[in-house]
């Protein structure tokens, strides 16, 4: 079979630099974190997402883990509120949001239901007071691969219901449009489905 070469490919936080040398049957890539740090990582472990960085992720999960903990606990956390939240919606069918989530088949990996710990090994930290859990795609479940933390510009881009247009070559939302042209998202997605000027100008 074949070597597929991996060079130049992202593997969560690692980025694939050139080839290493193998150990044994295993071969191994060399790597750079996204935190400047060097790795050298086999195909399967970066194939099958056993390693996604250099070790930096479980550290900051550590860190992070160490000085909740210290408080209180993660119960009633900011992460352990998005995993409950997370669960409620696709779960719960009392759920004011269960219709938009489990009713349309979101589901949550089944690890992740009953083991919160499982669930933050993965997500890790919330980066700021501004974000929250997102699937990167709308349309598939609470999985491993699909969550990540997002702030609220990442989330707008990503509904399912965006409105789009494309400038100068560019598919662009009605959050991204917002932004750059300085006028509501409101007015972003009317202006969009009139086929308006877009600065705000008419």
């Amino acid at each position: 079979m074949k070597l597929q070469d991996l060079t130049g490919l992202q593997f969560g936080r690692l980025s694939v630099i050139g080839r290493s040398e193998n150990h044994g049957k295993h071969v191994r890539w060399s790597c750079v974190c996204d935190c400047g740090k060097s790795a050298t990582v086999s195909s399967t472990h970066l194939k099958t997402g056993h390693t996604k960085s250099c070790g930096c992720v479980r550290d900051e999960v550590a860190s992070c883990r160490a000085k909740s903990m210290a408080k209180h606990g993660m119960w009633n956390s900011p992460e352990w509120n998005s995993w409950k939240s997370m669960k409620d919606r696709c779960l719960r069918k009392t759920h004011d949001k269960y219709p938009l989530y489990g009713g349309r088949g979101i589901t949550v990996f089944q690890e992740w239901i009953g083991s919160f710990d499982a669930f933050f090994a993965h997500v890790g930290c919330r980066p700021s007071s501004s974000h929250s859990i997102d699937r990167i795609d709308s349309n598939k479940g609470y999985e491993p691969g699909n969550v990540r933390w997002a702030d609220i510009n990442q989330q707008n881009n990503n509904k399912r219901t965006n409105v789009t247009v494309d400038i100068d070559g560019v598919l662009m939302t009605a959050a991204q449009v917002s932004h750059r042209f300085g006028i509501t998202h409101r007015a972003a997605v009317y202006r969009i489905r009139r086929g308006l000027p877009l600065d705000g100008k008419s």
